[in-house]
This record gives C-alpha cells, sequence and structure tokens, in this order.
C-alpha cells in the first residue's frame, strides 16, 4: 500500500484530467512525447525527446511554455506561506476558546468550579 496520502505531493505539478502539468516546459513536453512513443525503451525515449526538443521551433514549444508559467501559477503556497496560514487558524482557534471560556460578567467560567 502505498504510504503517501492522496493529494500530498510536491507543489511543482498540478493535475489536468489524470495528466501532471509541470513548470517546466520541457518535462511537459516529454509527457506528450512519451505518448507516442510507448514502444521504445525509456532511455531511446528520452535521448529522441531531447533532439526533437531541441529542433523544436519556437511556436510549437511556446505551447507547453504557456503550460509551464500557468503551473507556476496554479501551485500550492510555499511551505512558509502554509506554515503563516496554520499559525493563524490556531491563533483564531485559541482566541475562540478563550471567548467561550469567560462568563457575561467577564469572570472565568473557571473560577467558579474552583467554589464547588
Amino acid at each position: 500500500m502505498d504510504s503517501k496520502k492522496q493529494g500530498q505531493g510536491r507543489a511543482r505539478s498540478r493535475s489536468r484530467g489524470g495528466q501532471k502539468i509541470y513548470k517546466n516546459p520541457y518535462l511537459n513536453f516529454l509527457r506528450d512525447f512519451r505518448k507516442s512513443c510507448s514502444s521504445m525503451e525509456p532511455k531511446e525515449i528520452m535521448i529522441r525527446a531531447g533532439k526533437v526538443w531541441r529542433g523544436l521551433p519556437a511556436d510549437e514549444k511556446q505551447k507547453y511554455i504557456e503550460e509551464a508559467s500557468q503551473a507556476s501559477r496554479d501551485t500550492l503556497p510555499s511551505k512558509k506561506n502554509r506554515a503563516r496560514e496554520r499559525k493563524e487558524t490556531q491563533r483564531e482557534r485559541q482566541e475562540r476558546v478563550n471567548s467561550r471560556t469567560e462568563s457575561d460578567d467577564g469572570e472565568s467560567i473557571s473560577s467558579y468550579d474552583s467554589d464547588n
């Protein structure tokens, strides 16, 4: 069984109908190129793909470059931003808990418990 949970992956790619779209235009080209060369050995696919990519006119590469730039805009926030969001969520949760523990006259509910 796979130890990775679904949805937890690198932020470098996003899914497009079961296909990953990478930030690197060459990898997007390679994804499509592999489909047309399924009978070849992986090493041969990589060699041929590199040669084809280098010889590809700029206007044909543009499709893959645009896909890559779109993936860059659509990626998940950085780890730093996610950590900040978690802290804000924790802070909001703590404020909510603190507001519930105070009674209407401002005294803490826990002070009533100590009287009994």
